[in-house]
């Protein structure tokens, strides 16, 4: 894991770089990975006891916070040794949004307005374009990645980065998928980003079997039709039977 100390050097070396600035807010969010989660951190506070139950006072509910400190649950006395004390040097630490603005902001100056993952989503100013994963999401360009709450799907509850079929996110600490989790279910261009809107593929569609119902079961059977196949009686009904199959 990289120290606070060595990341704000990268960043340095990073804005002066020849590297597009779409790779350089991914080259850094890499960089981050292994820093912890603490809730309301934006990247500006160490990672500490003290702090940590600073937070923890105001946030009981953030339990982890007491759970996953060596000195404040008791096992050690110091933080030598902790996996976010590397080389005996502190991190920094994060929660999703804060992950999010932070990475944006170190590259490009711009903040994403709105102190939770919901107010981010709502701020129109913060997005070039928004959309829902199921209905297809441009690629080759950072997105922030949301998904709702299931109590209250009008809230979102989580956001992470998006780029090239992979994400990375604050979570239990900064974490890196090569792939695309089906938890995520928005998608946002953040306005800062540079150039166009990339085009929006259509999504895939789902395979059908005999037994599947649906608009996409009337398109097959009305292109069966068009090629001069019976489909049954009662033409593109929806419903892929055994005349369909």
């Amino acid at each position: 894991m990289n120290t606070a100390v060595y990341i704000d050097g990268y960043i340095k070396d990073l804005r002066i770089s020849s590297i597009p600035k779409m790779d350089q807010v991914w080259d850094l969010a890499l960089a981050l990975c292994g820093w912890p989660y603490i809730f309301g951190d934006w990247g500006t506070k160490e990672c500490t006891p003290s702090h940590r139950k600073a937070v923890y006072n105001s946030h009981p509910d953030q339990n982890g916070l007491i759970d996953y400190c060596q000195v404040l649950n008791g096992k050690k006395s110091g933080c030598y040794g902790c996996k976010w004390y590397p080389n005996e040097l502190p991190v920094r630490a994060f929660d999703c949004r804060g992950f999010t603005k932070y990475t944006l902001e170190q590259i490009y100056g711009w903040k994403l307005q709105g102190g939770g993952c919901t107010q981010q989503w709502n701020h129109a100013a913060n997005w070039k374009a928004q959309g829902k994963i199921a209905d297809g999401m441009p690629e080759g360009v950072i997105l922030c990645l949301f998904y709702p709450s299931k109590k209250e799907p009008k809230k979102m509850q989580h956001t992470g980065l998006y780029y090239r079929g992979e994400t990375i996110e604050c979570g239990n600490g900064v974490q890196h998928s090569k792939t695309l989790d089906k938890r995520w279910t928005h998608w946002a261009i953040p306005a800062c980003i540079e150039g166009d809107v990339p085009p929006i593929p259509d999504p895939p569609k789902p395979t059908i079997k005999r037994g599947s119902k649906g608009a996409y079961v009337v398109e097959c059977q009305e292109e069966l039709i068009r090629r001069g196949y019976d489909v049954g009686s009662s033409g593109a009904d929806g419903i892929f039977g055994k005349k369909t199959e």
